[in-house]
């Protein structure tokens, strides 16, 4: 019939058309076709998602007819070749309107579970996606929550961070702002990786717009058309669009976290904010006990200096030979290629190797 029928495409894509908008609209279960009242013709809905986007359609030939005599007249009734008919005559499909009916029945369940089954399988594709996006994601936040050791500084720390944000995410390019508080930092620190060309100052640049700008997606700011709201590419050549995420903790702004594009030109969205958003929080957790840790280091120095000149004043012929040894003891291992932790501590014996001395009575 289609081979017959697909000689006038227009008449039958238009009748196609119009039976499948009512099959879609729940008009139609076995009906006949007009001009061939022989011909019966059932229909499905393809429903997705509770949602009707289509229809499957089914033509047969009715008990009743003459195989030959209805293809001719099917010929005339779709003005097609007669050889197309007499082809099609031997192989007629012929059907009780009741055996039709049970058909309809049955390909209605055949299609409604084959669309069933395409959508499961879209699904766990696509559950696979983001489940192994989550992984990497959920990898990255505890390797950055267990790795915070403070012997390695924020310089250790944020340079690891970037490239290992680079590798879970699909972000081109990350970096890192330090400009506060002034006794941790001597002055903006930036980290970078990626693969936008930008210079520090340029990133300098962006961070000092972008900390100005009210954040429109809770603790963020996300600018997903950098090139209509900033003139950000005399900023930073490439940029196209950015997410910055402030590092504040217990009242303390230590600089910013920015993304820098996503492979593909995409947005950025939800998912990668609350991603973002969540190490700006860890690291800004990491500075806050950087610098606990370095007020507790100062605190501490300030007690070992205050002893030393107990002793120098016990004993003004060594005034000042503490601090000597632990400068000169210092300098030697940093010669020498020690770590900075190692430094720290030959200083602090070179200070103290004198401290029993404050014991000592003046008599001795």
């Amino acid at each position: 019939l289609r081979d017959i029928l697909l000689q006038q495409p227009g008449y039958y894509e238009r009748r196609m058309k119009s039976l499948a908008r009512r099959v879609m609209g729940g008009d139609i279960s076995v009906g006949e076709i007009d001009g061939h009242p022989r011909l019966y013709v059932t229909g499905v809905p393809l429903i997705c998602r509770q949602i009707i986007s289509g229809a499957v359609l089914a033509c047969v030939l009715s008990d009743d007819s003459d195989g030959h005599q209805d293809c001719v007249l099917l010929e005339n009734f779709g003005r097609a070749d007669n050889r197309a008919g007499e082809n099609i005559a031997p192989a007629r499909p012929i059907c009780l309107r009741d055996t039709l009916n049970s058909y309809a029945d049955l390909l209605r369940h055949h299609v409604t579970a084959f669309v069933d089954s395409i959508i499961y399988e879209r699904d766990i594709r696509d559950l696979s996606g983001q489940m192994a996006r989550v992984y990497e994601e959920l990898n990255l936040i505890f390797r950055i929550s267990t790795d915070v050791s403070l012997s390695r500084g924020p310089d250790g720390y944020f340079r690891r961070l970037c490239e290992e944000l680079l590798e879970a995410t699909d972000i081109e390019a990350c970096a890192v702002v330090l400009d506060s508080p002034k006794e941790l930092f001597a002055g903006p620190m930036v980290y970078q990786a990626g693969s936008i060309s930008a210079t520090d100052d340029q990133i300098k640049r962006l961070y000092q717009v972008a900390r100005q700008r009210p954040h429109n997606a809770g603790n963020a700011l996300v600018v997903n058309d950098a090139e209509n709201i900033l003139s950000c590419e005399s900023i930073v050549c490439g940029l196209e669009r950015f997410v910055y995420c402030e590092l504040f903790s217990e009242g303390h702004k230590f600089g910013g976290l920015l993304a820098i594009n996503r492979n593909g030109a995409k947005d950025f969205g939800s998912e990668e904010v609350h991603l973002l958003t969540t190490i700006a929080q860890r690291s800004a957790s990491f500075l806050e006990n950087v610098r606990l840790y370095s007020d507790l280091e100062n605190l501490t120095m300030g007690m070992l200096h205050a002893l030393i000149s107990s002793t120098d004043a016990k004993d003004p012929y060594t005034c000042g030979h503490s601090q000597r040894v632990a400068f000169l003891s210092r300098r030697i291992a940093e010669l020498d290629g020690r770590t900075e932790q190692c430094c720290q501590r030959i200083y602090l014996s070179g200070l103290l190797h004198d401290i029993g001395k404050i014991g000592v009575a003046e008599s001795v």
